[in-house]
């Protein structure tokens, strides 16, 4: 990873110079270098992720013999990622209590049969939910605990934070 590191030494005008030439110099490889990796890439500088609990019931529609087929409930942990290259007005990727506040009002203590129209699995609810929410790229859907689907936007790129 390049480093760019920009003083000023008041003591020392010539390191000064030298110093803010290197870094001139710096950035503009480091811009040539970022240029050329993610050319064929949308370039994203911040990142935010929020988890949120909900209670909701559903059944799911399939062609063999399942307990999922009757009506269930389950208590998920639903993780929200979002990315945007620039900060809107107020300084954020997205606001974390509105992110909240869409996925309660679609999800938390409903009947989830009754809110879409797809048969409502973990992994349809992952992509509903990151096909509903400006900025999102990747949702994580944990149903039980040992039970989680993960939605990833097509040709995005994931990012571990």
């Amino acid at each position: 990873m390049l480093t760019v590191n920009c003083k000023y030494s008041a003591d020392n005008p010539k390191k000064s110079s030298l110093n803010s030439y290197l870094c001139k110099n710096e950035i503009k490889l480091f811009s040539t270098v970022r240029t050329e990796l993610y050319e064929n890439y949308e370039v994203y500088m911040y990142y935010v992720k929020k988890r949120i609990e909900v209670s909701f019931a559903h059944k799911l529609s399939l062609p063999y013999e399942s307990k999922c087929t009757q009506l269930h409930g389950h208590n998920a942990i639903i993780t929200v990622y979002c990315r945007s290259e620039k900060l809107n007005e107020y300084g954020m990727v997205v606001d974390f209590k509105q992110l909240k506040n869409i996925i309660e009002d679609m999800l938390d203590h409903r009947y989830v049969n009754d809110v879409v129209d797809f048969n409502p699995t973990a992994e349809n609810l992952a992509r509903h939910i990151c096909n509903s929410i400006e900025h999102c790229y990747k949702v994580s859907f944990q149903e039980t605990e040992g039970n989680v689907a993960c939605y990833v936007k097509e040709g995005e790129h994931d990012v571990v934070f």
